[in-house]
């Protein structure tokens, strides 16, 4: 898995990506590997680019002022893995402001750095730093145990994020769903856990097993501190899916 690098090199980004008027079209690219041709999008306060599948590749956005030009512009390239996108912010002269990769899942990874509006750090952030139990080793963790590591649009997913409580605490917690369809469930003995909406009758002698699945991971060692089970909305994706 390719995880993209940030440095404290000075961007900028082009204000003219933005159009007043709405402009979409074909380009031959030239920055991303094994892509022949992107798919672009102007709007007056927005820029995006796809590849043929319409994968997004880059997607910016801004305030759009009454004089037609964009403030605070934001926003992620997703184009070397859309799992770890680059987010990026800009000053409004166009210098970057902050940039540095997160975690479709949840969280932010590696040296974040922010700059002044003339190019200049001002702050570097490590959100590695106090994790001795690595986001790659809670990747390991989640696929020995089936956890999905998939991006999804729609429905219930996988979540993952880092707390810090102080400097010798630190914690990750994955919150995942857990639904099936269980056939000639035992109702009398389940009355309670189908009240509480944990099993959904979808049709006669069928039900949904519909939870959510907390853990809570000690950040130093990976030893499981806490897990617990609660009621979670369901979608019609998540029964397709199943």
């Amino acid at each position: 898995m390719e995880i993209p690098k940030t440095n404290n090199k000075v961007e900028k980004i082009d204000l003219n990506l933005f159009s007043k008027k709405q402009e979409s079209f074909l380009s031959v690219n030239k920055k991303y590997k094994n892509i022949d041709t992107v798919y672009v999008n102007k709007r007056s306060s927005s820029y995006s680019e796809h590849d043929a599948n319409r994968n997004t590749l880059v997607y910016y956005s801004g305030n759009l002022k009454k004089d037609g030009t964009v403030e605070n512009i934001s926003g992620y390239d997703y184009s070397i893995n859309p799992i770890f996108p680059v987010y990026k912010s800009f000053h409004n002269n166009g210098n970057i402001k902050t940039k540095g990769v997160v975690c479709w899942f949840g969280f932010d990874i590696g040296v974040w750095y922010h700059f002044d509006e003339n190019g200049n750090v001002i702050k570097t952030i490590d959100y590695d730093e106090g994790f001795d139990f690595t986001y790659q080793q809670v990747f390991e963790f989640c696929e020995e145990r089936g956890i999905p590591l998939v991006k999804k649009n729609k429905g219930n997913r996988t979540k993952i994020w880092k707390q810090v409580i102080s400097d010798d605490k630190y914690y990750w917690h994955i919150e995942y769903p857990i639904i099936e369809k269980i056939k000639n469930i035992d109702t009398k003995a389940l009355k309670k856990e189908i009240e509480q909406g944990i099993y959904i009758k979808i049709e006669e002698n069928e039900y949904i097993k519909n939870v959510s699945k907390h853990v809570k991971l000690d950040g130093k060692t990976g030893e499981i501190l806490e897990t617990k089970e609660s009621p979670l909305p369901i979608f019609e994706e998540d029964i397709d899916d199943n």
